[in-house]
């Protein structure tokens, strides 16, 4: 997620204007992160084109020249197509974002540039929405309260954008291209690209999806934002606090700032929730309706509180999960009553999507310091069995009390892709062993890394070499690796 500040950056750069076909509020925000790195763009009429808007928001990563590009010229190159001109604005986009990424190829001050930026834009005309998107910034239309995607999400795991990474050369590691990049297309990244393969085959790729349909009369307004507001909100949250706002009178500016702070951690945590730099733009459409009347429209009673089916495929899975997090000083005077104070809970998930959304964004192991954890819990189970105060012992979670441990031990360097691996496999599994699992543990340390599986029940000594053996098979472990057990009241015999 790159490095952050020791305090965050929360002066806003917020625009609004009312036009008599539509109104926007637009704010950006720099956060926790050492640099700023998105870009947007709001024109509610372009340059001899007065029917038609353009919207955009880029957020860079690896430097800010190539989104700053985009906010600054997209829209002129645009404006150029011959697609564009001739009402094909579908294409139009298509040939927008591959004309932007060969312009910075060939430009001599970006020469050298390693930077790279996602790009969505959306251009609305008197009675058409077309939304064009490459990467993991994202458009959302309310539609009477309802959520509906204009854009989709481009991400390495994705079976199509996984086919063409690996097809390029590439390989897809803890949910990155590469092991590094955490989005399978943006405009820019030349050292993802090779000249000597097609546009639409590179390991990542300026093509963007375009969606574009009518205008309908339940539309309310469209909400524009780089990942680090969807991170943290789904589409339907977002809608519904933006919505309320409207309803409530509150400028569009204003509700782009107040969803920011909502959106901001309030600490530097090493999972990048919430410290991201941040970018919203709310265009209003008011269809021939005064700003008052299109207030009343937003203030209509609404069944979408729930998040819907958003028009995918949604793989949900048996168990609901929950990712925790937790680092201590290495100096701390008691490790075991400061594990309690310091574990911090990242997010919960029931679908595999759910997960990508999450793990893509966390630290690799090789990227956090030592006595650092990652946690993942059914949910409902704290990743804890007991804390001590005073030389009491208290049980903190009853479902792991009787329970234990299977442990690896690994030299430096090599758990990432094993520690990825084991998530996948208890996640997804159907099968029987995974009932009496509690979750996992990743433990980072100075010499060695150690993965554990928590157990339920430490007294069936055949189930638990079921699960060692079950859990080597799937994880393809060499022979002769050493997979230990230690119960967890065992610990207090040897003070571990």
């Amino acid at each position: 997620m790159g490095h952050t500040l020791s305090e965050p950056i929360t002066e806003k750069h917020s625009t609004s204007t009312d036009g008599s076909r539509l109104l926007y509020g637009a704010s950006s925000m720099q956060g926790w992160r050492v640099t700023m790195e998105d870009a947007h763009t709001t024109l509610l009429e372009m340059k001899g084109y007065e029917n038609m808007a353009f919207f955009a928001v880029f957020d860079g990563h690896g430097g800010a020249n190539v989104a700053k590009f985009c906010g600054e010229r997209l829209h002129t190159i645009l404006a150029e197509q011959e697609s564009f001109k001739t009402g094909n604005f579908r294409q139009s986009l298509i040939d927008t974002f591959l004309k932007a990424d060969a312009t910075l190829r060939i430009l001599p001050e970006f020469k050298d540039e390693q930077a790279g930026c996602t790009a969505v834009v959306t251009l609305i005309s008197n009675d058409r929405i077309i939304c064009g998107n490459a990467g993991d910034s994202r458009a959302v239309l309310c539609s009477k309260g309802e959520a509906i995607p204009l854009s989709h999400d481009h991400k390495p795991m994705d079976p199509d954008e996984s086919a063409r990474i690996v097809n390029a050369g590439g390989f897809v590691e803890a949910g990155r291209v590469n092991g590094a990049l955490a989005l399978s297309r943006a405009i820019g990244d030349f050292n993802y690209k090779n000249p000597e393969l097609a546009v639409d085959k590179q390991l990542v790729i300026s093509y963007p999806d375009v969606i574009e349909q009518e205008m309908g009369p339940d539309d309310e307004f469209i909400v524009m934002a780089c990942d680090g507001i969807w991170d943290c909100f789904t589409n339907q949250q977002v809608v519904n606090f933006v919505r309320e706002k409207i309803a409530a009178g509150v400028e569009l500016d204003k509700i782009c700032e107040q969803l920011m702070d909502r959106c901001l951690a309030p600490k530097s945590m090493m999972t990048g929730i919430g410290c991201d730099n941040m970018t919203i733009v709310i265009v209003g459409l008011l269809q021939g309706d005064t700003k008052e009347k299109w207030i009343q429209k937003c203030s209509r009673p609404s069944n979408f509180h729930a998040e819907p089916h958003l028009g995918r495929t949604v793989q949900k899975l048996d168990n609901s999960w929950t990712f925790w997090f937790m680092h201590r000083s290495p100096t701390a005077k008691n490790l075991t009553s400061s594990y309690g104070d310091n574990i911090k809970k990242i997010a919960s998930f029931d679908t595999v999507e759910g997960f990508w959304g999450v793990y893509s964004h966390l630290k690799r192991a090789t990227e956090v310091p030592n006595i650092t954890e990652y946690n993942l819990f059914k949910s409902g189970i704290k990743p804890m069995w007991e804390v001590i105060t005073f030389f009491i012992i208290y049980i903190k979670d009853t479902e792991n009390q009787n329970g234990g441990k299977i442990m690896l031990r690994l030299r430096k360097g090599v758990v990432t892709r094993l520690w990825e691996k084991l998530i996948l496999v208890v996640i997804g599994s159907q099968d029987h062993f995974a009932s009496d699992i509690c979750g996992l543990v990743l433990s980072i340390r100075q010499f060695e890394d150690i993965i554990s599986v928590w157990n339920k029940t430490s007294s069936d000594k055949d189930l638990i070499q079921d699960l060692k053996n079950k859990l080597a098979e799937l994880l393809e472990l060499p022979s002769g690796t050493i997979v230990d057990y230690k119960v967890h009241n065992s610990h207090h015999k040897d003070q571990t």
